[in-house]
């Protein structure tokens, strides 16, 4: 099923569902307002958030894979997508719109949280750990190693009992 992506209510771009076996993929895609955007899927009661998307030759895009538990919180006919908050207005509520002008939602990348099963941490020679989610690369370096770089790292993460930083990227350098 396909359906539509609105950013400040005009139509930006598709989100695509399809099953795969026993998961839902989502797939969005849409033009680049020039921030990155949290998606959420909306039905008429109900928001669910989708995650942000990523930047990848001028466009946003963003991949799910969800279960049928991950799909519980999620609404059961899903109408259209927008960034988190977004909401599209009721028939009668566009003047309503256009009186206010929506700010855009700065958003750091956000990585999988540690109960996603398609988040495998590879060992690095060095000491420090490497994956990829949703076609970013991340890598997580002890915490006690990290000096100055904590300032621009994503995340504080415990990976297998140890604290480890995780940064955006191949490398912290």
């Amino acid at each position: 099923m396909d359906y539509p992506i609105y950013i400040r209510g005009e139509l930006a771009g598709t989100l695509k569902t399809e099953q795969e076996g026993l998961y839902t993929r989502m797939s969005a895609r849409c033009t680049d307002p020039g921030y990155l955007v949290r998606l959420s899927v909306f039905s008429r009661e109900q928001e669910a958030v989708l995650g942000v998307m990523m930047p990848e030759n001028g466009e946003l895009t963003l991949t799910r894979r969800l279960s049928r538990r991950e799909l519980c919180s999620f609404p059961a006919e899903i109408e259209y997508a927008a960034p988190q908050g977004e909401r599209l207005p009721e028939q009668g509520e566009e003047a309503a719109l256009e009186e206010r002008e929506p700010e855009p939602q700065i958003c750091e990348p956000e990585i999988a949280p540690e109960s996603e099963p398609e988040l495998i941490w590879f060992s690095r020679s060095d000491g420090s750990l490497e994956t990829e989610w949703e076609g970013g690369h991340y890598v997580a370096v002890p915490l006690e190693l990290c000096g100055e770089e904590r300032e621009r790292m994503l995340e504080q993460r415990t990976i297998e009992g140890r604290e480890y930083a995780v940064f955006s990227g191949r490398s912290i350098d």
